[in-house]
């Protein structure tokens, strides 16, 4: 699915071009992003239309990790996410004190940069609480409305 996205995406944003939607991502403005909240919208609707569960494959995904933890074990997952967790929070703290001085032409990329960490940090903590999917069905009903 992150192939049909990725080209949804693509079409939708950088006249096609694939390579072009990390940096379109990385870089976009916030109406840009409201611009990409709706384009989320339109597919998961499309999706739907097209009678692709995306909830279920979403589901399926979690079941397989935590099929895998289960036989596996979680240490390395518990060590990547204290990891990744302590580095996100040393970094932002860091910079919001004013502990890490950014030239002044980078400051823009810089805060761009520790809003994609955090939403990594998101993933970490999606990962071991779960996300949820109402707050997904509750924005998709209110775009509906309007």
């Amino acid at each position: 699915m992150g192939g049909v996205a990725m080209k949804f995406l693509a079409d939708k944003f950088t006249g096609g071009d694939t390579g072009k939607v990390e940096d379109f991502l990385l870089s976009a403005h916030p109406e840009q992003l409201q611009q990409l909240k709706i384009a989320d919208i339109e597919f998961r609707r499309e999706m739907a239309k097209l009678g692709v569960d995306l909830e279920r494959i979403a589901v399926d995904d979690r079941k397989d990790a935590r099929d895998l933890a289960k036989t596996r074990g979680l240490l390395v997952q518990a060590a990547l996410s204290v990891f990744y967790t302590v580095g996100y929070f040393s970094v932002f703290f860091a910079f919001i004190f004013g502990k890490v001085q950014v030239d002044e032409n980078y400051t823009e990329m810089v805060v761009t940069l520790i809003g994609a960490l955090g939403a990594a940090q998101l993933q970490v903590l999606n990962f071991w609480f779960g996300s949820s999917s109402g707050s997904r069905e509750k924005t998709f009903a209110m775009a509906e409305r309007s």
